[in-house]
């Protein structure tokens, strides 16, 4: 809630009039008497569909197939047609159920190129490393 809502509501509580409160800081009257309610958590729907938990199944074993060919699968295991664009919906909604992955990047990078072309981080790295340089 902000700050401003906050002290409408105790200057209200104190003996002024709602109106004129909200007119000076610029609010409306709504945030004034409206009960603020805590969000709840998204609730999800557990898996009870035989066709959506084939759906899963299926997608998790063929990770690298499309939703097409999924659905396919699926077709040929439960031996019913299933709806394609059920089967696209279910596969953004489990992967939005997962964990991102991310991949994993070391701490540091070396450039080679610069304005020499890189010889001079070369050259630098050789010295460093106590390596007779040819030239």
């Amino acid at each position: 809630m902000s700050e401003r809502v906050t002290r409408s509501r105790e200057l209200i509580a104190r003996g002024f009039t709602a109106a004129s409160v909200t007119r000076v800081l610029q609010i409306s009257r709504q945030a004034v008497y409206r009960v603020p309610t805590p969000r709840t958590a998204p609730q999800r729907r557990p898996l009870t569909d035989p066709v959506e938990q084939a759906i899963v199944e299926v997608a998790e074993a063929n990770q690298t197939d499309g939703y097409r060919m999924v659905t396919a699968f699926v077709r040929r295991r439960l031996g019913r047609p299933v709806n394609r664009k059920r089967v696209l919906r279910e596969r953004k909604l489990s992967q939005r159920r997962r964990p991102l992955q991310r991949r994993k990047r070391p701490g540091f990078f070396i450039s080679l190129l610069g304005p020499t072309g890189g010889v001079a981080v070369l050259e630098g790295l050789l010295d460093a490393a106590r390596l007779p340089v040819a030239r």
